[in-house]
């Protein structure tokens, strides 16, 4: 099954609207593990960092690089050990590049950014890699009233 998107746009009613193009395929069983691969090209993308953030928000899996040892610790403590195994198979997997080579803006709360790049999603789509960057273009932060100019990012 191939799907062409021409000049789409997605919204979530509340923090993402999106401008999108692009190509993408399904392939394989589609009642056991299909794979939906592909490339979506977004234009005008619009973020918006709502006033309040809902009660049930997923825990970010945050990886650091270099961490000082107290920073080790309360990482480990704040973590509790899960018990390792897969989740045997089947499912939805993903290789599906996300290009954005500008305008992903990130508005609200004294936040006014602009992102740029690539990245691909690969794997299941109940947890997929995400390989590649979004880097910053331009970004400022009002905070107090003093506004911050951000380089890089």
């Amino acid at each position: 099954l191939s799907v062409k998107l021409v000049d789409g746009r997605y919204t979530d009613g509340r923090v993402v609207t999106a401008n999108l193009s692009g190509d993408l395929t399904i392939k394989g069983p589609l009642a056991s593990a299909p794979v939906i691969s592909g490339t979506i090209n977004l234009a005008k993308t619009v973020i918006t960092v709502p006033e309040k953030l809902p009660g049930s928000l997923a825990a970010l899996n945050i990886k650091h690089k270099n961490a000082p040892a107290a920073v080790r610790a309360q990482d480990k403590a704040l973590r509790p050990a899960t018990a390792s195994g897969s989740s045997g198979g089947g499912g939805l997997n993903l290789d599906v590049t996300v290009n954005a080579p500008s305008q992903i803006f990130i508005q609200g709360r004294g936040v006014d950014a602009e992102l740029g790049g690539s990245l691909r999603l690969t794997g299941p789509a109940s947890s997929p890699q995400a390989v590649g960057t979004f880097t910053l273009q331009r970004g400022r932060l009002t905070i107090l009233a003093k506004r911050l100019t951000f380089t890089e990012g």
